[in-house]
């Protein structure tokens, strides 16, 4: 008692403080800009004269400095008069494709047990996941390789364009595929071909894909199919061309682009011939035998303008060339001039005497 009629109670505070955990959001972009807060919350005044403090540990697969910031440090504190603390989480972006992370809080007991208690929530409803928004397609288009772009059809008559680019088809990006389009950095499915072969001309782009919101920029590759050229079809002619000076006997000239069909534009050259002469090719294509050597005659076309990686076409025809005269007696006889030519009376003679040699030609 303190004095006369006076009674001293102490009144027991029986009151506990009760901590709560929200957190805001349970996503977050990956982009850098996004943040989250877990915050704490003291539904009554702390009125014991001491703070409390509520420690707390971050895990999860996300990396703290790597991943995301942390704002804030453990453990909280709750003076007089303090009712929330915050716990902020600012992701740091990247461009790397990966699994999408999360950022786990876990809190300890208040430093005053007795005062104030917190029951931990599940680990569902104090998670944060970063989502991941990296294409896995990366951020660099295919690299054309240095393969030449002209082709020759026939023979070949498609190409695939994946055997243009660095890699082929296996180094696209794991998760994504190489495509192609007709248009340069296409964006819709619509827009690429079904796959990579063709057999036209044209201006390919190659892009790696992954559907209509997850893809790269293209690059260009442009295919051109050249057409070889031919010598046509030869044909020797059906009867030998004659040496003889005269036309009486035979044709002893020819007109080289008469034995020739279906050709592209080329040239004509003498191949080998019986003897030491060459004849020449003339205008208009035209050879002519007179006194060549009897024997066959070589000529080859061989066509110009070839685009690689295409070559010209080369074609032969053999011209056979005689001496169209039969007739043995050609060449005047000799005359035996021993003979007797001056006669007194009758001519005792026949002018075959005179004659050397045989007197009897091979009839023409």
């Amino acid at each position: 008692m303190s004095g006369a009629g006076e009674v001293d109670f102490t009144i027991a505070d029986n009151d506990i403080g009760t901590f709560t955990l929200a957190r805001t959001p349970a996503t977050l972009a990956e982009d850098g800009a996004a943040t989250a807060s877990f915050a704490l919350t003291l539904d009554k005044s702390n009125a014991t004269g001491t703070a409390v403090t509520v420690p707390y540990t971050i895990t999860g697969t996300a990396a703290n400095g790597v991943d995301y910031s942390v704002q804030g440090t453990s453990p909280m504190t709750f003076p007089e008069g303090i009712f929330s603390q915050n716990i902020n989480i600012a992701t740091i972006g990247d461009t790397g494709p990966e699994p999408n992370e999360t950022i786990i809080l876990t809190l300890g007991n208040p430093s005053n047990a007795t005062k104030f208690s917190y029951t931990q929530m599940p680990v569902a409803q104090r998670t944060v996941t970063i989502i991941d928004d990296d294409c896995v397609a990366g951020d660099t288009p295919p690299t054309i390789n240095a393969r030449a772009t002209g082709v020759c059809s026939p023979p070949t008559t498609s190409v695939n364009l994946n055997t243009y680019v660095v890699g082929a088809a296996a180094g696209a990006p794991t998760g994504s595929s190489l495509r192609w389009s007709t248009t340069a950095n296409p964006t819709t499915a619509a827009a690429l071909l079904p796959n990579a072969n063709v057999t036209a001309n044209g201006t390919y782009h190659a892009v790696y894909w992954v559907d209509e919101t997850c893809f790269t920029g293209s690059n260009p590759v442009t295919i051109t199919f050249n057409t070889p050229p031919s010598a046509g079809t030869l044909t020797a002619p059906a009867n030998p061309l004659c040496n003889n000076t005269s036309t009486d006997f035979g044709v002893n000239s020819l007109s080289l682009d008469t034995v020739i069909s279906g050709q592209t534009a080329g040239a004509w050259t003498v191949g080998s011939v019986p003897g030491s002469t060459t004849p020449t090719i003339g205008a208009g294509n035209i050879v002519s035998f007179e006194g060549q050597a009897v024997g066959d005659y070589v000529f080859t076309y061989t066509t110009t303008g070839a685009v690689t990686p295409c070559v010209d076409d080369i074609k032969s025809v053999t011209i056979e060339v005689d001496d169209c005269d039969k007739c043995a007696a050609k060449v005047a006889p000799s005359l035996d001039t021993s003979v007797q030519r001056t006669f007194c009376d009758d001519i005792t003679t026949s002018l075959n005497d005179y004659i050397v040699g045989n007197a009897q030609p091979v009839p023409c």
